[in-house]
């Protein structure tokens, strides 16, 4: 989860699983693609810690959810 002002070089266009250093995937329009080129996994891995490192963890990912459930409770 990223919050609306975390700042990233990358872009996700779609959602992608990094299951190990030997297969990734992704979901797009027209189903999953499996990744199994080590360059491909390693491209993804690299940006799952890109995204990891500005995502909000603990204390700070359980306020930024209650912040949001605030905002989108209805009534």
């Amino acid at each position: 989860m990223l919050p609306l002002s975390a700042l990233v070089s990358e872009i996700p266009f779609n959602t992608f699983t990094v299951y190990d250093t030997t297969v990734a995937t992704l979901e797009v329009f027209t189903g999953r693609v499996v990744l199994r080129e080590a360059a491909d996994v390693t491209h993804y891995d690299r940006i799952f810690d890109h995204f990891a490192e500005r995502a909000p963890a603990g204390d700070a990912a359980r306020e930024l959810l209650a912040e949001w459930a605030g905002i989108l409770t209805v009534g």
